[in-house]
Protein backbone atom coordinates (compact mmCIF):
# COMPACT_ATOMS: atom_id res chain seq x y z
CA UNK A 1 0.00 0.00 0.00
CA UNK A 2 2.85 2.38 0.81
CA UNK A 3 4.72 1.67 -2.38
CA UNK A 4 1.23 2.45 -4.47
CA UNK A 5 0.67 5.60 -2.53
CA UNK A 6 4.25 6.52 -3.17
CA UNK A 7 3.52 6.15 -7.25
CA UNK A 8 0.67 7.99 -7.03
CA UNK A 9 2.59 11.19 -6.01
CA UNK A 10 5.00 10.35 -7.83
CA UNK A 11 2.65 10.73 -10.69
CA UNK A 12 1.31 13.58 -9.47
CA UNK A 13 4.23 15.70 -9.31
CA UNK A 14 4.95 14.69 -12.52
CA UNK A 15 2.24 16.28 -13.53
CA UNK A 16 2.49 19.47 -11.88
CA UNK A 17 6.01 20.16 -13.85
CA UNK A 18 5.37 22.62 -16.99
CA UNK A 19 6.59 25.64 -18.31
CA UNK A 20 5.16 28.63 -16.48
CA UNK A 21 7.09 31.37 -17.96
CA UNK A 22 7.66 32.89 -21.53
CA UNK A 23 10.38 34.99 -22.64
CA UNK A 24 9.67 38.61 -22.85
CA UNK A 25 9.99 38.85 -27.09
CA UNK A 26 7.82 36.11 -27.33
CA UNK A 27 5.11 37.44 -24.70
CA UNK A 28 5.22 40.56 -27.02
CA UNK A 29 4.62 38.53 -30.35
CA UNK A 30 1.72 36.42 -28.32
CA UNK A 31 0.17 40.34 -27.80
CA UNK A 32 0.55 41.52 -31.25
CA UNK A 33 -2.15 38.55 -31.79
CA UNK A 34 -2.59 37.52 -35.53
CA UNK A 35 -4.53 38.93 -38.07
CA UNK A 36 -4.11 37.56 -41.58
CA UNK A 37 -6.21 34.41 -40.41
CA UNK A 38 -9.32 36.30 -39.39
CA UNK A 39 -9.37 34.26 -35.81
CA UNK A 40 -8.29 35.36 -32.47
CA UNK A 41 -5.89 33.32 -30.36
CA UNK A 42 -8.90 32.68 -28.18
CA UNK A 43 -10.44 31.10 -31.35
CA UNK A 44 -7.15 28.66 -31.03
CA UNK A 45 -7.78 24.93 -30.07
CA UNK A 46 -5.94 21.72 -29.22
CA UNK A 47 -6.71 19.06 -27.50
CA UNK A 48 -4.35 18.75 -24.30
CA UNK A 49 -1.19 16.60 -24.98
CA UNK A 50 -0.82 13.56 -22.80
CA UNK A 51 0.36 14.18 -19.14
CA UNK A 52 3.48 13.66 -18.24
CA UNK A 53 3.13 10.45 -16.07
CA UNK A 54 0.97 9.15 -18.77
CA UNK A 55 1.80 5.72 -20.34
CA UNK A 56 1.74 7.61 -23.69
CA UNK A 57 4.74 10.21 -22.42
CA UNK A 58 6.47 6.92 -21.48
CA UNK A 59 6.51 5.83 -24.74
CA UNK A 60 7.55 8.44 -26.59
CA UNK A 61 10.32 9.37 -24.43
CA UNK A 62 11.56 5.44 -25.24
CA UNK A 63 10.76 6.50 -28.58
CA UNK A 64 12.85 9.73 -28.79
CA UNK A 65 15.79 7.08 -26.96
CA UNK A 66 15.69 4.58 -29.93
CA UNK A 67 16.00 7.81 -32.52
CA UNK A 68 19.29 8.76 -30.30
CA UNK A 69 22.51 8.46 -32.55
CA UNK A 70 20.46 8.78 -35.66
CA UNK A 71 21.27 10.90 -38.41
CA UNK A 72 19.20 13.97 -38.89
CA UNK A 73 19.45 17.23 -41.04
CA UNK A 74 20.40 19.88 -38.70
CA UNK A 75 19.99 22.80 -41.31
CA UNK A 76 15.89 22.19 -40.91
CA UNK A 77 16.24 23.32 -37.58
CA UNK A 78 18.87 25.76 -36.65
CA UNK A 79 18.80 27.80 -40.34
CA UNK A 80 15.56 30.47 -40.81
CA UNK A 81 13.05 29.03 -42.19
CA UNK A 82 13.37 31.66 -44.91
CA UNK A 83 16.87 30.39 -45.52
CA UNK A 84 15.45 26.67 -45.60
CA UNK A 85 12.21 27.33 -48.11
CA UNK A 86 14.98 29.38 -50.57
CA UNK A 87 17.51 26.51 -50.55
CA UNK A 88 14.69 24.70 -51.57
CA UNK A 89 13.34 27.13 -54.52
CA UNK A 90 16.63 27.66 -55.54
CA UNK A 91 17.20 23.82 -55.93
CA UNK A 92 13.94 23.60 -58.26
CA UNK A 93 14.79 26.91 -59.57
CA UNK A 94 11.30 28.56 -59.09
CA UNK A 95 11.15 32.29 -58.55
CA UNK A 96 8.35 33.19 -56.49
CA UNK A 97 7.74 37.53 -56.81
CA UNK A 98 8.74 39.72 -54.11
CA UNK A 99 4.79 40.44 -52.96
CA UNK A 100 4.43 36.76 -52.30
CA UNK A 101 7.45 36.46 -50.57
CA UNK A 102 6.74 39.25 -48.27
CA UNK A 103 3.10 37.95 -47.59
CA UNK A 104 4.26 34.44 -47.30
CA UNK A 105 7.04 35.91 -44.40
CA UNK A 106 4.36 37.92 -42.40
CA UNK A 107 1.50 34.29 -42.91
CA UNK A 108 4.55 32.16 -41.20
CA UNK A 109 5.22 34.79 -38.40
CA UNK A 110 1.53 34.56 -37.38
CA UNK A 111 1.71 31.13 -37.58
CA UNK A 112 4.45 31.09 -35.25
CA UNK A 113 3.04 33.30 -32.97
CA UNK A 114 0.05 31.26 -32.42
CA UNK A 115 2.22 28.60 -31.86
CA UNK A 116 3.51 30.18 -29.04
CA UNK A 117 0.15 31.44 -27.37
CA UNK A 118 -0.91 27.20 -27.39
CA UNK A 119 2.57 26.90 -25.96
CA UNK A 120 1.95 28.80 -23.10
CA UNK A 121 -1.28 28.01 -22.50
CA UNK A 122 -0.21 23.83 -22.37
CA UNK A 123 3.16 24.71 -20.53
CA UNK A 124 4.51 21.31 -21.55
CA UNK A 125 7.79 20.31 -20.60
CA UNK A 126 10.47 19.35 -22.97
CA UNK A 127 11.68 15.61 -23.88
CA UNK A 128 15.09 16.55 -21.97
CA UNK A 129 14.09 17.61 -18.82
CA UNK A 130 11.04 15.38 -18.19
CA UNK A 131 13.26 11.86 -19.13
CA UNK A 132 15.45 12.90 -16.37
CA UNK A 133 12.21 11.77 -14.03
CA UNK A 134 12.46 8.26 -15.81
CA UNK A 135 16.08 7.73 -15.58
CA UNK A 136 16.34 8.00 -19.56
CA UNK A 137 18.97 10.16 -21.33
CA UNK A 138 18.13 11.67 -24.25
CA UNK A 139 20.74 14.23 -26.86
CA UNK A 140 21.18 17.63 -25.21
CA UNK A 141 22.29 19.52 -28.64
CA UNK A 142 19.29 21.52 -27.95
CA UNK A 143 19.16 22.12 -24.58
CA UNK A 144 19.12 25.73 -24.47
CA UNK A 145 15.18 25.20 -26.14
CA UNK A 146 14.64 23.47 -22.95
CA UNK A 147 13.16 26.74 -21.22
CA UNK A 148 10.20 26.98 -23.50
CA UNK A 149 7.16 25.09 -23.82
CA UNK A 150 7.05 22.20 -26.60
CA UNK A 151 3.95 21.19 -27.60
CA UNK A 152 2.78 22.30 -30.47
CA UNK A 153 6.30 22.45 -32.39
CA UNK A 154 6.55 25.71 -34.17
CA UNK A 155 8.94 24.72 -36.90
CA UNK A 156 6.88 21.46 -37.44
CA UNK A 157 3.76 23.39 -37.83
CA UNK A 158 5.62 26.14 -40.00
CA UNK A 159 6.60 23.57 -42.32
CA UNK A 160 3.50 21.75 -42.15
CA UNK A 161 1.36 24.69 -43.52
CA UNK A 162 4.38 25.68 -46.17
CA UNK A 163 3.82 22.46 -47.68
CA UNK A 164 -0.14 23.32 -47.77
CA UNK A 165 -0.37 26.87 -48.77
CA UNK A 166 2.79 26.61 -51.66
CA UNK A 167 1.56 23.26 -52.58
CA UNK A 168 -1.47 24.33 -53.59
CA UNK A 169 -0.15 27.16 -55.02
CA UNK A 170 2.75 25.37 -56.94
CA UNK A 171 1.62 21.46 -57.50
CA UNK A 172 4.75 20.23 -58.94
CA UNK A 173 6.55 21.36 -55.71
CA UNK A 174 4.06 20.25 -53.25
CA UNK A 175 6.19 16.62 -53.22
CA UNK A 176 9.63 18.16 -52.34
CA UNK A 177 7.57 20.27 -49.51
CA UNK A 178 5.98 16.93 -48.04
CA UNK A 179 9.59 15.24 -48.10
CA UNK A 180 11.08 18.63 -46.26
CA UNK A 181 8.40 18.38 -43.65
CA UNK A 182 9.11 15.36 -43.02
CA UNK A 183 12.52 15.79 -42.46
CA UNK A 184 11.62 18.32 -40.11
CA UNK A 185 9.62 16.16 -37.97
CA UNK A 186 12.34 13.35 -37.76
CA UNK A 187 15.16 15.96 -37.22
CA UNK A 188 13.01 17.17 -34.61
CA UNK A 189 12.61 14.33 -33.22
CA UNK A 190 16.06 12.18 -33.58
CA UNK A 191 17.38 15.69 -31.43
CA UNK A 192 14.87 14.90 -28.70
CA UNK A 193 13.43 18.24 -29.12
CA UNK A 194 10.00 17.38 -29.37
CA UNK A 195 7.35 14.14 -28.69
CA UNK A 196 5.76 12.86 -31.46
CA UNK A 197 2.27 14.61 -29.82
CA UNK A 198 3.96 17.85 -30.22
CA UNK A 199 4.37 16.87 -34.22
CA UNK A 200 0.96 15.35 -34.67
CA UNK A 201 -0.53 18.15 -32.86
CA UNK A 202 1.68 20.81 -35.24
CA UNK A 203 -0.29 19.38 -38.48
CA UNK A 204 -3.19 19.88 -36.82
CA UNK A 205 -2.57 23.52 -36.08
CA UNK A 206 -1.36 23.71 -39.81
CA UNK A 207 -4.44 22.23 -41.49
CA UNK A 208 -6.81 24.64 -38.72
CA UNK A 209 -4.20 27.73 -39.99
CA UNK A 210 -4.43 26.72 -43.57
CA UNK A 211 -8.53 26.15 -43.40
CA UNK A 212 -8.58 29.97 -41.65
CA UNK A 213 -6.79 31.95 -44.18
CA UNK A 214 -8.41 30.31 -47.43
CA UNK A 215 -11.39 30.69 -45.56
Amino acid sequence: MKSFKHHLLTAKELDSLRVTTCPKPLAIRVDEGITRFEVGLDDLYLPHPPSNSSKQTKYELDELAKYSGSVYNPNVIELPISAVLSGLLDEHRVHLPVPSCKRMTAVLREARTACVALQSHHGRIRPRILAEHYSNTLPDTYKHHDATPSYPSTRSTQMAFLELYLGERLPKLEPHLHTLSQDTDRSLLCSALHYRSDIEASHELARYLFTALKR
